[in-house]
């Protein structure tokens, strides 16, 4: 992959739950890393939940290898969210990560 392919600024971020202090807690989002990313739209599918049309699209998000990044984390693209759903080092070579991601539209 050309270097110059990286041109989308993504932020990942994790999860942070605090107790409420009633028997639940809340979530809070914080920054790990702002890093340069390839992002690819691969499939946009329409379906029907709970009598509601839906809409999602898959990406690949391409990041240069990064230790610890997990799917319990997210990708920040501006103001939309994707949520990772699997990892891949390709041929396990810690050089890029693709990151399969699900965004809710």
């Amino acid at each position: 992959m050309n270097a110059g392919e990286l041109r989308h600024r993504v932020k990942l971020q994790s999860v942070a739950r605090t107790s409420d202090g009633a028997g639940g807690f809340t979530e809070a989002w914080s920054d790990d890393a702002e890093v340069w990313a390839k992002v690819e739209p691969l499939q946009g599918t329409q379906y029907v939940l709970a009598d509601a049309l839906r809409n999602e699209v898959t990406h690949r998000v391409t990041i240069r290898y990064r230790a610890g990044v997990t799917p319990r984390q997210r990708v920040l693209l501006a103001s939309r969210v994707l949520e990772i759903l699997t990892i891949i080092d390709r041929d396990e070579a810690h050089v890029y990560l693709q990151l399969l991601c699900r965004e809710a539209v």
